[in-house]
């Protein structure tokens, strides 16, 4: 059995169906709070990603995921796997 821990991403959502392709998520982040922190800044227009003519900074949402450790240090989340080069301090780059 692998060790899991809990990650946090942020829905990253423009507000209407005529953009929702530039939809996408961000993350992951090892921590609930530089999560909300991100998504907090987005939601105020600090360099936020995203806007349409409904939603002037876009929508954010942060949701939680379970990950898995694996012994060579790679970790797979919602079936995806990642290498160690992708995985930062706080951040598991993709």
């Amino acid at each position: 059995m692998f060790e899991k821990i809990d990650v946090w991403y942020i829905e990253c959502s423009t507000g209407c169906t005529c953009c929702s392709y530039e939809n996408f998520d961000q993350g992951f982040y090892k921590n609930e709070e530089d999560a909300n922190l991100i998504a907090n800044n987005y939601r105020n227009g600090v360099e936020n990603p995203l806007a349409s003519q409904y939603a002037k900074y876009g929508h954010y949402k942060v949701t939680k995921a379970e990950a898995e450790l694996l012994p060579d240090g790679r970790i797979i989340i919602n079936d995806n796997v990642f290498s160690v080069e992708q995985i930062g301090n706080k951040h598991i780059y993709w």
